[in-house]
């Protein structure tokens, strides 16, 4: 199965370098986490439902999720590629950011 990350989801990776240098001031822990957080993406191209789905009012939006530490790895699966859409940390509103006006949406990507 392919593995893609959408443009905002690169960004997100950025960001995630970036606050993980700051909090660390070291290079090895900064590469270190960033490598650790592709590695629990590419797991998921094994058993890409295996991701809790993201639900909202109840209902399955298509978009699974992987808890990696600080952060929450949003995706879709389709019949031959996992599509990363955000990296969003989890105390935020991520609900907000993926289906909320002026942000990226998962229909963004097809």
């Amino acid at each position: 199965m392919t593995l893609i990350y959408s443009p905002e989801a690169l960004g997100d990776l950025d960001r995630v370098w970036y606050e993980v240098w700051e909090a660390s001031q070291d290079l090895m822990t900064t590469e270190q986490y960033i490598e650790d957080l592709r590695d629990a993406v590419r797991k998921k191209t094994t058993f890409p439902k295996s991701g809790s789905p993201l639900l909202w009012n109840g209902v399955f939006t298509g978009i699974y999720f992987v808890p990696f530490k600080a952060y929450l790895i949003f995706y879709r699966v389709n019949e031959t590629a996992l599509e990363i859409g955000r990296i969003l940390p989890v105390k935020s509103d991520y609900i907000k950011t993926l289906f909320g006006i002026g942000s990226m949406q998962f229909d963004d990507m097809r």
